[in-house]
């Protein structure tokens, strides 16, 4: 078997296993050559001749393949074959990050990875005309607005417990956060000082605007959807009560008690806000009629699932023809991480991926001009260092088999915000860093 490591500009040809484990003359030697990337000046020719068959056995490592040659004990492989090997990875993806500031770091510029308390990042989201970054996090219990242009932190208030979820009004006056504290809250963007606090009687986990900010959907750990009306720009003028109340049902994991809400992690809404589309504990997606809920009505209108485990994020494509989702994995029926997506039309499966080296998937999202999807979340105790899982949209509809991702290795993540150009992307970490990286074509 040899190993394969793509890196930016090169190629580089490990033997892991190979009979006679010879390569030009040396056990285990390896030998590195330029590859020609979209739009480059063509290579220097390749040192491999000939072109016995081979099969890639596995992805494992960032930009790593594994595959098998069959014939000779030499590699011979063309150097069209090694390019078409790396069509599943970095040269051909054109999405790569540069990343530009990284904040919540001690003094000496490194992350506080080993607080005593956990600091994690749990989310970070640009205001409305990008200028500044709201997060939150659990641990320390604290919500910063930062400067967009350098990551510079204007203010920090504490919060009553973990916080979860965090995003802007339409206007960028406002921030609304929701977690343990089991209220929906509304901060004033000048100063962080608290204006409104809905009580919502759970924890909320996820929340997102409509389109047209005039409703709010909040997910909870009671297992229930509320919708808002958050008409105007004086959240104290809101209706202090939800306008729905939808229930995603009782938790299916393994090992929940009878009877156990299914927590809503996450929410998301159609581009025309016609729908509502939530994640849940019970392993089921469901896609809700936003008008139909709002007069009382049934309002469920397909379920997409079940994965393995709870679904902790959901996100709709741009043009909303497919839903993306991740889990975590159940030790107990042994069962891995996943990253599914669906048809929304018909509720189907277009592809779904196991992550044996996963712990979870929290967080799932599709570059602005969608032709990307991201993932990220928990490794194993004992795996890699984590990673963003990435694909490219085309592959997702014209494969018959999951697409291998292209893995970009960055610290464990929880959260994932693209600017509307899809040329930034705010990470928020486990770490208790929030990053923000330029997105390269």
């Amino acid at each position: 078997m040899y190993q394969v490591m793509a890196g930016p500009l090169h190629i580089q040809v490990h033997i892991l296993q190979a009979p006679g484990g010879r390569l030009g003359g040396k056990t285990g030697a390896g030998r590195a050559w330029p590859v020609q990337h979209p739009g480059s000046p063509e290579p220097n020719p390749s040192p491999l001749k000939g072109h016995p068959p081979f099969l890639i056995n596995e992805y494992s490592a960032p930009n790593t393949l594994h595959f098998t040659a069959f014939g000779s004990s030499m590699l011979h492989m063309h150097r069209f074959l090694l390019l078409a090997l790396l069509s599943s990875t970095a040269c051909v993806h054109a999405f790569n990050l540069e990343l530009l500031w990284a904040k919540m770091v001690d003094d000496e510029g490194e992350f506080d990875v080993d607080l005593p308390t956990p600091q994690s990042c749990e989310n970070a989201e640009f205001s409305p005309d990008e200028t500044l970054v709201a997060t939150v996090a659990k641990g320390d219990f604290t919500t910063r607005l930062l400067r967009a242009e350098d990551g510079r932190q204007l203010w920090s208030v504490k919060e009553e417990g973990e916080t979860e979820c965090i995003t802007f009004t339409a206007d960028g006056k406002f921030i609304l956060n929701g977690g343990e504290n089991n209220a929906l809250r509304v901060r004033r963007v000048e100063d962080g000082v608290e204006i409104l606090s809905l009580p919502v009687g759970a924890s909320i986990e996820g929340l997102r605007f409509s389109p047209d900010y005039q409703l709010l959907a909040t997910g909870d750990e009671a297992g229930k959807v509320r919708i808002w009306r958050t008409p105007g720009s004086d959240p104290r003028q809101w209706p202090r009560e939800p306008a729905a109340i939808l229930a995603h049902g009782e938790d299916e994991n393994a090992g929940g008690p009878k009877g156990q809400h299914a927590d809503v992690n996450q929410v998301d809404w159609s581009a025309d806000g016609r729908f509502l589309f939530s994640g849940s504990r019970s392993r089921w997606l469901k896609q809700w009629e936003v008008a139909a809920a709002l007069k009382g009505g049934q309002a469920e209108v397909r379920r997409f699932g079940p994965l393995h485990a709870s679904i902790k994020c959901a996100r709709l494509s741009p043009d909303g023809a497919l839903l993306a989702a991740g889990c975590g994995h159940d030790p107990q029926k042994k069962l891995p991480a996943q990253v599914a997506i669906f048809r929304v039309a018909d509720g189907q499966p277009v592809l779904v991926w196991d992550f044996p080296d996963f712990q979870v998937f929290e967080t799932v999202a599709w570059t602005p001009d969608g032709k990307h999807l991201i993932a990220g979340g928990d490794v194993l105790a004992g795996g890699e260092q984590g990673c963003l899982a990435i694909w490219k949209t085309d592959d997702l509809l014209t494969k018959s088999k999951p697409p291998v991702p292209r893995r970009f290795p960055v610290h464990n993540q929880e959260y994932l915000f693209f600017s509307k150009d899809g040329s930034r992307l705010l990470t928020s970490h486990q770490d208790g860093s929030v990053r923000l990286w330029k997105v390269l074509p």
